[in-house]
């Protein structure tokens, strides 16, 4: 997990983030168990629990970006 931060053009503003990477040797299972968490994680609202705020599969390599968790 990196940390890194989104760019919200509309309003200027820049939002810290944590960016959940997986392998680019992961099996393809491991993949299918990425992205079912990746759906899982996105039908979750609760104050308790870290938003998923996007998704990237464009890549070798999915990304999950989420809320940062300070000292976490």
């Amino acid at each position: 997990v990196y940390q890194g931060t989104v760019k919200d053009f509309e309003e200027l503003e820049t939002t810290p983030v944590a960016i959940k990477m997986l392998p680019k040797d992961a099996s393809p299972q491991e993949k299918i168990k990425f992205l079912e968490e990746a759906k899982l994680m996105s039908d979750f609202c609760h104050e308790h629990v870290l938003r998923l705020l996007g998704i990237c599969v464009d890549t070798d390599s999915p990304w999950l970006i989420l809320e940062l968790m300070e000292a976490g």
